[in-house]
């Protein structure tokens, strides 16, 4: 997976299946 592609559908993701290192991606994207 691209990072573009993780901060992009991050959200998605973490709501249709929250894995651990996906749930906390969306997050830090926000902050940084």
């Amino acid at each position: 997976m691209a990072m573009r592609d993780l901060v992009n559908g991050g959200a998605a993701c973490a709501e249709l299946s929250p894995m651990p290192y996906l749930a906390p991606l969306p997050k830090l994207s926000r902050k940084g």
